[in-house]
């Protein structure tokens, strides 16, 4: 019984052993305890396009797994493998590792996860990791512009999109560039396109030359896209021939005007001419500077009375380019001017006024013209003369120096390099001899404490000019310009003085005077006494009118300012005596003289007492005090007769 026993107990271990042994490898086949497993640890934004993720995968199951690394998307929320994705081959064992994600969109928000192929099938994180990468500024190369042979200005166009951007252009004769240029502007922000422009010199003629925009910022570099443009040929410069002037027996000028310098410099230009057609250098010829533009020929050495043929030239590396023909012919016979006398005007005991025409300047340029004027017939340059400008046309002389009351003869004459003529003989008289200016003195105005205005009128200047005027004053009669006196300009006419630093209430004489190179003359006397030092205004109130319930017209009449002026005036009122301006009151203008004043916002059937008042520098015055009482308000009464109601009202 008890081997029975031992029997069964054997055989049931050894079944359980059997059974346990099958679980065992049936568990690990379907390995319960090994499931591949990765997680999307961070993201670092490295740049604009590029960011790296750190990925952990901390567990694997015993599958082949044959590729691991990071999918992501800008719209998918949770990428997968069928979005893009950056892999990093096979894994055989947990690891950590980063996975760098390049060829961003700047300014994308992108989703990121890491997965593993556990066999054939893909293992995600369970968590995603978004990142908004930083914008770029936008960059585009544009066409050159200004092209000569040897410079040309670069365009492009940056858009900074909300980030300071500093811009230059790459330039060279490859695409490998080799040279830059800071673009204008230099520096680009906000969020608009900015026009630049970059304007290259030494260039080489006839080269293609490759350039395009460098944008670059905190976030990363953009490039416009690669341009060309190739410089010109040199070829010779292009010239007129400007038409002749000045032509004399033995000089001319004349000149040109390169346009063009055919893309070299241009080294040396001038006039050339011959008396046979097409002259060239090789006969004779005038240097005149170098480069392009307009420039001025002085031909010397001619002979008078001759045909000449004459053309610019300029000349750069290629070679020496002409302008077309011109032809004049010098001057037959040296000439004088020809020249008019003006009649004398403005004349006075010292002075007058002539002048002359130059119609003809001869043969030759006037290098001066003007008047000869002597008390003998025929002046000329051996005497008293003018000297007033140059040329053709009329001009004006002034004569000074002058004798009064004398006969004068005068010529106008005219002066070029063949010699000087006359025009015709004019004669005229100076006047009488000069005598003291005659003047009177004008009212005294304006009178205050310490000054007052006057002044005077100049009717004659006595035959020479004033050269002082004004007005003296003294306390003592017939003042003169030793004691205090004013100065006031030149000349006959009115003029105004200001009397100053007198005292008050003081009488005072006043008379205007003028002094010309004979002496000094005085006006008529004049009397006044200044105001007695500042008190109070004195102000009367006007009698009150236009009286209703609320409203009223009053005012006043400022009589005298007390000596300084008055700054306020108007009415003030009140239900009680004596109403000052602290209380209601009007503001009716400044100065002396009547004024009107509009009471209002009175009660009805109310006694007011009113009066003007008048302030100044010294305080203000109060007018006579009135009273006014402004109306009652109307009463209502009905009365009925034979069923018909009728209302009335009557005033107070």
């Amino acid at each position: 019984m008890k081997m029975k026993r031992f029997y069964n107990l054997f055989y049931l271990t050894v079944a359980l052993t059997v059974i346990l042994s099958m679980l065992f490898i049936a568990c690990k086949k379907l390995d319960f305890g090994t499931v591949t497993k990765i997680n999307t640890e961070s993201v670092t934004i490295i740049d604009a396009n590029t960011v790296k993720v750190a990925v952990n995968i901390f567990d694997l199951s015993e599958e082949a797994h044959a590729d691991y690394g990071v999918c992501y998307s800008v719209s998918n929320q949770k990428p997968t493998i069928e979005d893009t994705r950056t892999s990093k081959g096979a894994v055989e064992s947990i690891k950590k590792d980063s996975i760098t994600i390049q060829n961003l969109q700047p300014g994308s928000k992108i989703y990121i996860r890491s997965y593993v192929m556990d066999g054939n099938s893909p293992k995600y994180s369970s968590n995603v990791k978004e990142a908004t990468l930083p914008s770029l500024p936008s960059a585009k190369t544009l066409a050159a512009a200004g092209i000569t042979t040897v410079t040309a200005t670069l365009n492009g166009e940056v858009n900074a999109n909300g980030t300071a951007t500093s811009v230059i252009f790459e330039y060279g004769s490859s695409l490998t560039y080799g040279l830059t240029m800071i673009a204008n502007p230099e520096n680009v922000t906000g969020s608009t396109n900015t026009s630049l422009n970059a304007n290259l010199t030494g260039l080489q003629a006839n080269t293609i030359y490759h350039f395009r925009v460098k944008a670059t910022c905190q976030n990363g570099v953009v490039f416009g896209k690669d341009t060309t443009f190739t410089t010109s040929q040199i070829s010779v410069p292009a010239v007129t021939t400007t038409e002749v002037t000045n032509i004399t027996q033995t000089t001319a000028t004349t000149g040109g005007n390169v346009t063009s310098d055919g893309g070299g410099t241009v080294t040396v230009r001038g006039v050339c001419w011959s008396t046979s057609a097409n002259p060239t250098t090789a006969d004779s010829h005038t240097t005149d500077g170098s480069g392009t533009g307009i420039f001025t020929s002085d031909l010397s050495g001619l002979v008078a009375n001759t045909l000449y043929y004459i053309r610019a030239y300029s000349t750069n590396t290629i070679g020496t380019a002409y302008g077309e023909i011109v032809n004049f012919t010098t001057s037959v016979v040296p000439l004088t001017p020809t020249v008019i006398t003006t009649a004398a005007s403005l004349i006075t005991q010292t002075t007058a006024t002539s002048g002359g025409n130059v119609t003809s300047q001869g043969s030759a340029t006037v290098t001066a013209r003007g008047i000869c004027w002597s008390t003998s017939q025929n002046p000329d340059l051996s005497g008293s003369y003018s000297v007033d400008g140059s040329g053709a046309g009329t001009f004006t002389s002034f004569l000074a120096g002058l004798t009064a009351n004398t006969v004068y003869y005068i010529r106008a004459y005219a002066t070029n390099s063949v010699g000087s003529s006359y025009g015709n003989q004019l004669t005229f008289n100076t006047l009488n001899s000069i005598t003291v200016p005659i003047l009177s003195t004008s009212v005294v105005t304006n009178i205050t404490t310490n000054s007052a205005t006057s002044g005077g009128n100049i009717s004659s200047d006595g035959g020479a000019s004033v050269t002082v005027r004004g007005v003296c004053w003294s306390t003592s009669v017939n003042p003169t310009v030793s004691g205090s006196h004013s100065t006031d300009g030149t000349g006959t006419g009115s003029f105004t003085s200001s009397v100053t630093g007198l005292s008050d209430n003081t009488a005072y004489y006043v008379r205007a005077y003028a002094t010309n190179s004979i002496g000094t003359s005085y006006g008529n006397q004049v009397a006044f006494t200044t105001a007695s030092n500042p008190g109070y205004p004195s102000v009367t109130t006007t009698e009150p009118t236009n009286i209703t319930q609320t409203t009223a017209t009053s005012g006043g009449n400022v009589t005298s300012d007390g000596g300084t002026s008055v700054t306020a005036r108007g009415v003030c009122w009140s239900t009680n005596p004596n109403p000052t301006i602290i209380g209601s009151h009007t503001t009716n203008g400044t100065g002396t003289g009547s004024f009107i004043s509009n009471i209002i916002g009175l009660t009805s059937g109310t006694l007011y007492y009113i009066r003007s008042y008048a302030t100044n520098s010294v305080g203000t015055i109060y007018g006579n005090q009135l009273t006014l009482n402004t109306l009652t308000l109307p009463t209502v009464s009905t009365v009925t007769v034979s069923n018909i109601t009728q209302t009335t009202a009557s005033s107070g």
